[in-house]
């Protein structure tokens, strides 16, 4: 039996949210395509996931009838994954305005951001933007740098007013690691300071506290980190890694960037392990990582 779902015949280009609701209990691919998109909301933040779940709803019942319209356009008398498909990336083209100067400007060389050599005290973040119903990410190069002092890590972002209170909490909680680790005993003799390169805009969340800690601590020790991975997640005060929202988005934004430079196969995305139940990927990404040209590490 066919797992797809029937595209019935309606007057209008969009049928009606409750003859899409009945051909959706089929429950086949290609609807289930439709709820890929909102993923992000279900990345283990419970109270986000309840909040959003009628806009959600809102939202995939539009897809589906989107998707259903493509079906009808194309004769086809049911909605299989490439009608969806279709749907998805009308609306992805919709919003793609800003993706696309953003990954125009990192590929010309304007936002700085390497894919491949090593560095000391760089890393490559990764930001999410939200703009309505689109989430997209994109890498950003966090850098920290270390010198003696008296154990204090500066916020630039924050001195400067433009980290949000969720950031400013990360990286309070990054100093108190850093005391709790390794000023025991006797108080640190170093102070260190910690910036998003070419960010002109409020920076909010604590998904980038993993890779500030990561610059940190290679600052520190001058260790050299691999500009061809980049990293997310949120990190405790006892340096455990805590998982973060829109880890799809994230991945597949930084497999942009390195896809249009060319993959190399020692490219990739490391992510907490909480986010693996949450992995809902492009297809285009799943297919790099099986042929071993792109890596997801967790």
């Amino acid at each position: 039996m066919s797992n797809a779902v029937p595209a019935t015949p309606c007057s209008t280009p969009a049928c009606s949210p409750r003859e899409v609701d009945a051909r959706a209990r089929d429950r086949g691919p290609g609807l289930r395509r439709v709820a890929e998109p909102h993923r992000a909301l279900g990345d283990g933040r419970a109270p986000v996931a309840q909040h959003h779940g009628r806009a959600q709803a809102r939202a995939d019942a539009g897809q589906a009838r989107a998707a259903d319209w493509h079906a009808r356009q194309g004769g086809a008398t049911r909605i299989e994954r490439p009608h969806v498909e279709q749907a998805l990336a009308a609306a992805t083209r919709r919003a793609d305005r800003i993706r696309e100067a953003q990954h125009e400007a990192i590929l010309r060389d304007i936002l700085l951001i390497a894919t491949e050599g090593q560095a000391i005290g760089q890393v490559n973040g990764l930001a999410a933007i939200g703009m309505g119903e689109f989430t997209f990410a994109h890498p950003v190069r966090i850098t920290a740098a270390a010198r003696v002092g008296e154990g204090e890590v500066v916020d630039i972002e924050r001195e400067v007013e433009l980290g949000g209170p969720l950031h400013a909490k990360g990286v309070f909680i990054l100093g108190a690691f850093l005391a709790g680790r390794f000023g025991r005993s006797i108080a640190l003799s170093l102070s260190a300071s910690l910036v998003f390169e070419q960010s002109y805009g409020e920076i909010e969340g604590d998904s980038a506290s993993l890779a500030e800690l990561c610059a940190l601590l290679s600052a520190i020790g001058l260790i050299p980190l691999a500009q061809a991975l980049a990293i997310t997640g949120s990190v405790n005060q006892h340096g455990i890694v805590q998982p973060i929202g829109a880890v799809n988005e994230k991945i597949e934004g930084f497999f942009d960037i390195c896809r249009a430079r060319g993959l190399t196969g020692r490219q990739g995305v490391i992510i907490p392990a909480a986010n693996v139940q949450h992995l809902m990927l492009r297809h285009d990404v799943v297919d790099a990582v099986a042929e071993g040209r792109f890596a997801v590490y967790a």
